[in-house]
């Protein structure tokens, strides 16, 4: 995860981000947590109770980086801690597949050298406030037997945001795949809803956004979605399933559909392809 603080062009800024809310919104999606620290900007933890309960439950480890040389206490300096260990758990036969949090608004690899990027014409959807979180006033320890009796839905959601990118790229009907993949994924958001609708304390949740980037060539849509177009009209026409709409308008929640020139990787390094991403819930996950 990434620390909670905000890194701007003027500074450092604490306590701008809600831990409590990261600690829940994290812990709802995956099983193990690495917080970084670092010896030239060090964070005492040892007195935040959520911390300590998941490090007492062998879910959160705390990993200190020992940095020498020179450093500013900027962006890269963060990303250059977060690669070192995220490269250092996420190799071939690792227990698990981790993913790289980051709480700026675009995806940033500044820290890798071997990373190169291009502009490139996308088509954006966004989600807004359509995923369930866990509100902070939760305890962690109904997070947890949440998840245990309601695993199957939360993979489910998972699985879909996932492959939804992969699945979409690689089929002969592009098109046909993304309405049957934006399905997928609609009756996926709406279980997770019902069973946290169902149970007495989950069911004190917040909605957040999501953002799926596709670089995929839509051709064929283009002249049908003008940049920004949004919420409800037309959706049909461009291949969303109505449940879709129907589903975010009962949340109070829209669908973003745009063309957007987007930063991208040109060849993602092969030890990045397999793991699961988020690309946005609320802030960034690659």
């Amino acid at each position: 995860m990434a620390p909670p603080i905000e890194v701007t062009d003027s500074g450092i800024i604490s306590g701008k981000i809600d831990l409590k809310q990261q600690i829940r919104m994290l812990l709802f999606f995956w099983d193990k947590i690495i917080l970084p620290n670092n010896n030239i900007l060090h964070i005492n933890y040892s007195n935040v109770d959520d911390i300590n309960l998941l490090q007492q439950e062998k879910i959160l480890e705390i990993e200190e980086v020992w940095l020498t040389g020179l450093y500013s206490a900027n962006k890269d300096m963060f990303l250059n801690v977060q690669e070192e260990i995220f490269h250092s758990y996420n190799h071939d036969g690792a227990e698990c597949l981790w993913s790289l949090q980051q709480l700026h608004e675009d995806l940033s690899f500044q820290a890798s050298k071997n990373i190169k990027t291009t502009l490139q014409r996308t088509i954006e959807f966004e989600l807004y406030k359509a995923i369930p979180i866990p509100k902070k006033s939760i305890p962690l320890e109904e997070i947890l037997n949440f998840k245990e009796k309601y695993n199957d839905e939360l993979m489910t959601l998972r699985l879909c945001l996932s492959a939804m990118y992969d699945e979409i790229i690689r089929s002969p009907d592009q098109i046909y795949t993304k309405s049957i993949k934006l399905s997928q994924l609609v009756k996926a958001i709406d279980d997770l809803h019902k069973s946290m609708d169902s149970h007495k304390v989950m069911k004190n949740k917040f909605l957040a956004s999501k953002k799926i980037i596709l670089r995929t060539d839509f051709s064929d849509l283009i002249g049908a979605i003008p940049a920004g177009y949004g919420i409800y009209e037309g959706m049909n026409h461009l291949g969303i399933p109505s449940p879709l709409s129907m589903l975010l308008a009962s949340l109070g929640a829209f669908i973003k559909i745009g063309i957007k020139e987007n930063k991208i990787i040109e060849d993602i390094p092969r030890e990045l392809k397999d793991y699961a991403y988020i690309s946005r819930i609320e802030q960034n996950f690659a």
